[in-house]
């Protein structure tokens, strides 16, 4: 019986650690307050918008080539110095498409699913990290989409990062 108990020690402790690295997943309607600075005017207008935030500037474009509507995030490193940051899952990021009554006509996390690891990426001085995201409008004419795209990210050069200081919305009229 001892032996046994041996052999599943390591078996749960494995189980254990999967299940705590998969809590922490959930969504945070709370907006930041510390060092994020984005600008009012340039949401409103649609045009493309920057946050800077611990030594990052995160921006998000959105072009319209026939019926793709291609949205790219880009995370900037605008020090000095080397920074790392860390994502909780390989579910790094997050664009959703609505129309202009709201309803969504994009989500890009829908029906994928992501790894449940930490994912650490360096970013060297005047080096960014682009991600991007191509949606088939399918000939559709929408006559104003809101783009929202938010940043994952739990870790900034090993310090936990409070709420979702990269998120971004856009009004493409």
């Amino acid at each position: 019986m001892i032996k046994k108990q041996w052999l599943l020690t390591p078996l749960f402790l494995l189980l254990s650690a999967s299940v705590v690295a998969a809590c922490g997943q959930g969504e945070s309607n709370e907006t930041h307050s510390g060092e994020s600075k984005q600008s009012e005017d340039n949401i409103e207008s649609g045009g493309d918008d920057m946050i800077e935030y611990q030594g990052l500037s995160y921006k998000t474009e959105v072009e319209e080539v026939n019926d793709q509507v291609i949205v790219t995030l880009k995370l900037k490193n605008i020090t000095e110095e080397e920074k790392t940051v860390t994502f909780p899952s390989g579910h790094q990021f997050d664009v959703l498409i609505k129309d202009e009554t709201g309803s969504t006509l994009y989500d890009f996390a829908e029906d994928m699913m992501f790894t449940q690891a930490l994912i650490t990426e360096k970013i060297s001085p005047g080096e960014q990290l682009v991600f991007k995201v191509e949606w088939d409008k399918s000939g559709a004419d929408y006559s104003s989409l809101t783009i929202e795209t938010k940043l994952n990210i739990s870790e900034i050069d090993n310090k936990e990062v409070d709420n979702t200081p990269f998120k971004l919305i856009l009004n493409k009229d």
